[in-house]
């Protein structure tokens, strides 16, 4: 895109700036503020606007320097650090992206996201480099033997292929920028999959802009404004709505290295925070808190996002607003309330019609009348607003944009007055602990337990806001649960280590030979029986 193009793009999409991409965007933040604090982490390392240009010029020469190149896919398996930050915004600058990878993947399914991503370099921290290194006889580009190359951030113990973080970082600055515009690829995200594995989502630097310049618009952010931020830089919710909004805004973000519901004030009080970031399961842990003299003693007047639900009794205790929207990694923000006092209970707000077309449709794709639920579809008005598509995966691109709108997967419906309402998850997917776990991931680990025959995955209510895993287990003899968790909790993320486990005969099938789920969701009482064991509690729960 030339320049009249980019600057007619930045018009009809709302951006405040006429920049075609992330790292052009940085630049201008740094020539406008360049004292001003920009970013922070737990650890004290913070950077400028000026400082971190000159850090990502740096970074982005010593990238160069290890054969990355446009269009290059670039691994971080890094937990918060502003090194991270700068990691992701000096890759932009040469073109290439950066895939921020969950830090408690581990072996099988660390070796499915790297080697789908097709990197030959990764950025890994010291903490994490034994677990790395463990994996990559499952890997493809990155390995030893086909020339990977891991940068280590920390000390380095290892062979030729590992490079120390600071030659790379220390590297002399790389003042051109690579030519990008809106439609070129910034970064990779993996979200999970409902019924085959974790897909990439390849955001381009117009997409990564949009979705940004939404949520300053439905937070009302400004310049002053400093936001805590509790949310891992693999979450979309932590980069690009915390990073890239900061950003566009020529504001300040504060990262904490994990969420902590009894320090989250003292936390948000000592950096200053007018603005923060939770998710849905995070609110009523908040709420449960004993009442403490913090809890007005912050500056903080809203956070993204949680329950509307809540946001009374949450507004009564913390002077906090809680803003309820709904959104999907490969659209952006599809709804939020246009008038944020006037929110039904439940609601997620309404249409951003600036934005996508919105419709709700039946299982023939006709739309639905107000009160009646169905699947949300959504297509934008204009192009580069949403994801490129999946990495690797055109068939699935092609499935999710069937007939020129994208399936959300998700049943929603609309009421007389235009409020939009969530009903219920998409198939197979399972919420828990903030984020969004792949039933297929859970299986794909456990089939390869030895007593394990067969296993279906799914979600079961929670006594708070998210869901429970449950796992529906057919076994050989010996097969002990006990046992079964360590197994799971030495090959799974925490996150998706089952809650519940319950042996069954058989797992039922459709008649195509597909795993019937919702049969067992129907099992006593939504999906908890009797035979159900509580792996938390240590006991079979009342069916």
């Amino acid at each position: 895109m030339n320049k009249n193009s980019v600057q007619g793009w930045t018009r009809r999409v709302g951006l405040p700036e006429t920049v075609g991409s992330v790292p052009e965007l940085l630049d201008l933040m740094a020539d406008r503020h360049p004292q001003k604090r920009f970013i922070a982490d737990q650890l004290g390392d913070s950077a400028t606007y000026a400082e971190a240009c000159e850090r990502t010029k740096r970074l982005a020469r010593g990238f160069s320097d290890l054969g990355v190149t446009k269009g290059d896919v670039v691994v971080l398996y890094m937990g918060n650090s502003t090194d991270m930050v700068m990691c992701m915004l000096a890759l932009g600058r040469i073109g290439a992206a950066g895939a921020p990878i969950n830090t408690e993947y581990k072996g099988e399914l660390l070796g499915y996201v790297v080697n789908d991503t097709g990197a030959r370099v990764a950025v890994v921290d010291e903490e994490l480099c034994e677990v790395f290194q463990q994996t990559r006889p499952l890997f493809d580009a990155l390995s030893a033997e086909a020339g990977g190359k891991v940068v280590v951030r920390g000390a380095v113990n290892g062979g030729a292929d590992l490079v120390p973080f600071h030659t790379v970082s220390t590297a002399r600055p790389l003042h051109e920028l690579v030519p990008t515009d809106p439609s070129s690829l910034f970064m990779v995200n993996y979200t999970s999959g409902t019924t085959g594995p974790s897909k990439g989502v390849l955001f381009s630097n117009g997409h990564v802009l949009t979705f940004a310049h939404d949520w300053t618009k439905c937070m009302g952010s400004t310049s002053d404004d400093v936001l805590y931020s509790p949310m891992p830089l693999f979450h979309t919710l932590g980069f690009i709505l915390g990073v890239i909004s900061t950003l566009l805004k020529g504001g300040a973000m504060q990262l904490d290295r994990r969420f902590s519901a009894s320090q989250y004030w003292a936390r948000a009080i000592e950096c200053g925070a007018t603005l923060g970031h939770a998710v849905f399961s995070m609110i009523p842990f908040l709420l449960k808190q004993p009442p403490s003299d913090l809890d007005r003693a912050h500056g903080m007047r809203g956070i993204w996002t949680g329950p509307s639900g809540y946001a009374k009794e949450f507004h009564d205790r913390f002077g906090v607003r809680i803003y309820e929207v709904y959104g999907q990694s490969e659209i952006g923000v599809a709804t939020f309330p246009v008038d944020w006092d006037k929110v039904p209970a439940g609601s997620c707000g309404q249409p951003n019609h600036d934005r996508f077309e919105l419709r709700i449709v039946d299982s023939t794709e006709s739309p639905v009348g107000p009160n009646t639920s169905g699947e949300l579809l959504v297509r934008p008005r204009e192009p580069h607003t949403t994801m490129l598509g999946y990495l690797g995966k055109p068939e699935k691109t092609v499935e999710a944009f069937a007939n020129l709108w994208h399936h959300t997967g998700d049943q929603m419906y609309v009421d007389d007055d235009g409020w939009y309402f969530f009903v219920d998850r998409a198939k197979d997917m399972i919420r828990r602990r903030s984020q969004n776990i792949s039933a297929y991931d859970i299986e794909l680990v456990i089939n390869k337990y030895p007593l394990v025959i067969e296993v279906a995955a799914i979600a079961v209510p929670s006594e708070h806001e998210d869901e429970e895993i449950k796992v529906c287990v057919v076994v050989d003899g010996g097969f002990g649960i006990p046992a079964f968790i360590d197994y799971c909790r030495g090959a799974l993320p925490r996150a998706m280590v089952p809650r519940y486990v319950e042996i069954v005969e058989e797992i039922p099938k459709t008649a195509n030979q597909k795993l019937a789920k919702y049969k067992l969701k129907e099992f006593g009482i939504a999906g908890m029986t009797g035979k159900t064991y509580d792996v938390e509690r240590g006991r079979y729960v009342a069916g």
